[in-house]
């Protein structure tokens, strides 16, 4: 079978370029701190936050005015319908299926007990001004087991706005890695509402698909990071432009493009989450997807500086990946243990 880069189709909205901005400025601190300092302070602050999110299931803090109301946030979980933006995020579900499912949901997991989520990889960027970071980290997922412990490896990449002192989520992508296969239909999956500001989305539209395609010079970050859906779906700088999904087109649908800051035309950080469909292999027809992506102003022009494309997996196709012939009952989750 013949594979073919990554090639992008976006529907672009009318825009101009925002203007360049200038640093942010920190007065917290000492006086004597050089920008080294404060920046490797604001990250350990930001390291110590995500590791103490992973010892909880809270809903995130998203009342924050350096991100446009009408785009807001969203979190992305590894299921059909793990889909959450807006004011959604106020009273969001467990992502670790840590509540009971609605009625009717027959074959939603629930963790009825204790699980526990541990960091592998965290990685933080922030951005020049300081004014958010980006995150990617490998998870796991450990659920207790007859005695032992059942491992689940994830991958998560996230979003953050600086406000003052305090660190904002604007979205986290979770994501179970497998390679591309045909929707089951067990559980179809929820699509995003398109929501943008117009005047970034037509000058992303260009810089994503020239960065994926690589025909595009200036586009992508060195330091660029993009999660793929498939286990060695990993790819850094350069090769992004060579990363291969599926086969043929990437057709964007739905998405929700905004920037980060109080102000669009001095933003230095802009994001775009959406869902797509790609060709997958084997003549199993379209693939959705759901991808979020990151872009920072550099010498006044935008650059893709991460992303992460995954396919959602059903909590029942998930549940019999790793337990097997063991998994006896979804809700809550109940195993035999001499299976």
């Amino acid at each position: 079978m013949t594979r073919t880069p990554l090639l992008l189709l976006i529907a672009a909205a009318c825009g101009g370029d925002p203007k360049q901005t200038k640093p942010l400025t920190v007065s917290a601190g000492a006086p004597s701190e050089t920008e080294e300092l404060v920046r490797s302070r604001v990250a350990s602050e930001l390291t110590e936050d995500i590791l103490a999110s992973y010892e909880r299931d809270d809903p995130p803090e998203v009342a924050t005015d350096m991100v446009r109301a009408e785009v807001g946030g969203a979190r992305i979980g590894f299921g059909a319908t793990d889909i959450v933006f807006g004011d959604e995020l106020l009273h969001p579900p467990s992502l670790w299926r840590h509540d009971a499912p609605k009625p009717g949901a027959t074959n939603r997991l629930f963790v009825d007990g204790d699980s526990e989520l541990r960091s592998k990889d965290l990685r933080v960027v922030l951005s020049a001004d300081r004014s958010a970071a980006w995150v990617s980290d490998d998870l796991s997922w450990r659920l207790p087991a007859c005695g032992r412990t059942a491992v689940v490896p994830m991958r998560s990449t996230e979003l953050y706005a600086h406000d003052g002192d305090r660190w904002i989520l604007v979205f986290q992508h979770v994501s179970f890695a497998r390679p591309l296969a045909a929707p089951t239909g067990d559980a179809p999956m929820r699509r995003f509402k398109q929501q943008v500001v117009r005047d970034v989305a037509d000058p992303l539209s260009a810089v994503l698909q020239g960065a994926l395609l690589g025909r595009v010079r200036g586009t992508l970050g060195t330091d660029a990071h993009l999660v793929g859906p498939d286990v060695g779906d990993d790819w850094f700088g350069a090769a992004i432009a060579s990363a291969q999904i599926g086969n043929g087109n990437i057709r964007a649908q739905e998405r929700r493009v905004g920037t980060i800051g109080r102000s669009v035309g001095r933003a230095t950080v802009a994001y775009w989450i959406g869902d797509f469909d790609v060709d997958g292999p084997g003549g199993i027809g379209k693939v959705p997807l759901r991808g979020t992506f990151v872009f920072e102003k550099r010498d006044g022009n935008w650059v893709l500086v991460q992303g992460h494309l995954s396919q959602p997996i059903g909590d029942d196709a998930l549940a019999q990946k790793v337990f097997g012939t063991a998994l006896v009952q979804m809700s809550p989750l109940r195993l035999d243990c001499g299976a």
